[in-house]
């Protein structure tokens, strides 16, 4: 389990994200519903990614590489390359993780931490976590990017993460790249590239692992 946090992060550095000076916007409603149909448009997404983990005990961050795979209402695939092979696939409320040659299957109706992931990936991907009563929320834009700042108000998510900043593309309002800011002061940044929107993923993606 704790791997699995460790792993995907919470998940999703961006030179875009932290490279410009970001101002509040004050009526952001409309920005926001925009963002929200936009990513609920979309039936599929692919992406490379780079993940950075921060943390107190090391020097420098350790970094990850992978591909990740989305597919509307529910399937998401995480498949860390480098520098360790590591899978993560949630489907139709279940989670299968294979680390190296050991494969484990869970059922995420009987794990309340395992629930939490998905409604947090899925809806972060999906824009719902824009409407997700868990989270209060607030916007800035810079020249070329937007930011949300989301702070968590479930108890469930607060204990192990405090804030997750969303980076979006001004032109097109899909993500970036996300930095999640955890508990203890440790934080994980996740930067997609080669984003593919809308694009076929042949459902083995989700079924073999």
């Amino acid at each position: 389990m704790n791997k699995l946090i460790w792993a995907i992060g919470f998940i999703f550095i961006s030179a875009l994200g932290f490279s410009q000076e970001y101002t509040k916007i004050s009526n952001s409603k409309a920005l926001e519903q925009k963002i929200i149909a936009t990513n609920s448009a979309a039936s599929t997404l692919q992406a490379s990614f780079t993940q950075e983990k921060h943390m107190s005990i090391l020097n420098k961050p350790f970094v990850s590489t992978g591909k990740f795979y989305y597919k509307n209402p529910d399937k998401m695939r995480w498949e860390y390359m480098a520098p360790f092979s590591y899978i993560v696939v949630l489907k139709n409320n279940k989670v299968s993780i294979k680390d190296g040659d050991d494969l484990q299957n869970y059922d995420m109706s009987n794990n309340a931490i395992f629930k939490e992931i998905n409604n947090t990936m899925g809806g972060m991907m999906s824009g719902k976590m824009l409407e997700d009563e868990n989270f209060s929320k607030s916007f800035y834009e810079s020249k070329n990017a937007y930011k949300v700042v989301l702070l968590p108000n479930s108890d469930k998510i607060k204990s192990f993460i405090e804030e997750i900043h969303l980076f979006l593309n001004k032109e097109t309002l899909l993500i970036n790249s996300v930095e999640m800011l955890e508990n203890g002061g440790d934080k994980t940044v996740i930067l997609f590239e080669n984003i593919k929107q809308n694009s076929p993923i042949n459902e083995v993606v989700f079924d073999k692992i």
